[in-house]
């Protein structure tokens, strides 16, 4: 008798399983009916006259937002980004995002990791998010430069060291690097 008891129990379950899902899936359809389907609006691409085509010497540095012209003579800039990280000075925090530069001729002269873009061999920015103004505070060993872009603040920082031995690498390193203190003050929002 237990056995044909627990059958008729698990009958009952099962239909009532079965009776719960076919009125939730009702329940649904009907909800679903109700909500307006997504309107896709499918926009053409300016033509060029819509919108003007981008300087060959604009460099655009998109993990911070900003972007700037290019001197003449600094050709093949590459850069490394490390992006939104904490940091606190006197007291106060702030967010900061860096950029640090190298061009494909100094990598490929030097020889050297330190002549790559994430070693920073000609220089980097360092973008303040949260409105924070590094002027006066000490902050990433000194950048220095600093000024208003947009609604954070970007200063400039040089290299900490040359990045190889060789005379000639260090020669290229010391140009670029005044070539790019050019391109950074013509910085401005994307």
């Amino acid at each position: 008798m237990l056995v044909f008891e627990l059958v008729i129990l698990a009958v009952v379950l099962l239909a009532a399983g079965f009776a719960g899902y076919q009125y939730m899936e009702n329940t649904m359809a009907v909800n679903r009916a109700t909500v307006p389907k997504p309107r896709i609006v499918a926009k053409a691409s300016p033509s060029p006259s819509q919108s003007p085509a981008k300087p060959a010497n604009e460099f655009d540095i998109p993990e911070l937002g900003i972007k700037m012209t290019l001197p003449p003579g600094l050709t093949g800039l590459t850069y490394s980004a490390q992006t939104d990280q904490p940091g606190s000075a006197d007291n106060q925090n702030y967010e900061v995002s860096v950029v640090r530069f190298s061009t494909a001729q100094l990598t490929q002269l030097g020889g050297s990791q330190y002549c790559g873009a994430s070693s920073g061999p000609i220089g980097g920015f360092a973008l303040y998010l949260n409105s924070y103004d590094p002027v006066g505070h000490v902050v990433l060993s000194g950048p220095t430069n600093v000024k208003l872009v947009g609604a954070n603040y970007i200063g400039f920082y040089g290299p900490q060291a040359t990045c190889s031995a060789n005379d000639s690498v260090d020669n290229l390193e010391t140009a670029d690097l005044k070539l790019l203190l050019q391109a950074y003050s013509t910085v401005s929002p994307l």
